[in-house]
């Protein structure tokens, strides 16, 4: 049913694309609007199908959504329904917004994401929610503290040992 609204589209702008043809053809003079209000705000349940933009992180995180070591790659997919109408944004740390589908966090900390996709005909533009996608990295390596020293240990072999384990970003696991 989708491909029969898109093809409904591709017929009224014709071969070469005129969507100033596609907008003659509606009496209320926003066409586009309405084509993609029909296609993705009434097909089943409302909001149910209005296009997504998904992310992918590389490497993945470990169990407690934390990145170790290495920068985190950031696949950003408009809704491949559409996709060629799009445009995909994200915005780092509370920076501007940066156009783009892929990109690097490289700095140790937690990281606030956000993206989304601004989907475009002729004049009408749809943007999607922002969507918010924490990144946390942490590259440093725990740190062991043992007490007494080793040199105590040396002088006095029956000395009982204290290690006590500390990571100052994600923390120690049980």
């Amino acid at each position: 049913h989708l491909h029969g609204l898109e093809a409904e589209l591709l017929q009224a702008l014709g071969p070469q694309g005129d969507i100033s043809e596609y907008c003659r053809l509606d009496s209320d003079g926003n066409g586009l609007q309405d084509w993609f209000e029909r296609l993705y705000l009434t097909e089943g349940t409302v909001g149910a199908s209005l296009p997504v933009t998904t992310a992918a992180l590389t490497p993945l995180a470990n169990a407690a959504g934390w990145h170790s070591g290495d920068d985190v790659q950031v696949a950003l997919w408009p809704d491949p329904r559409i996709a060629d109408l799009a445009t995909t944004l994200y915005a780092l740390d509370g920076g501007g917004a940066t156009t783009g589908q892929y990109l690097n966090v490289t700095a140790e900390g937690i990281h606030s994401l956000s993206y989304w996709s601004r989907y475009t005909v002729g004049t009408f533009s749809y943007e999607e929610p922002h969507r918010p996608l924490p990144i946390r990295i942490d590259a440093t390596d725990p740190s062991v503290a043992l007490s007494p020293t080793i040199n105590a240990l040396v002088t006095d072999p029956r000395a009982s040992v204290t290690a006590t384990f500390s990571d100052a970003l994600s923390g120690i696991a049980a």
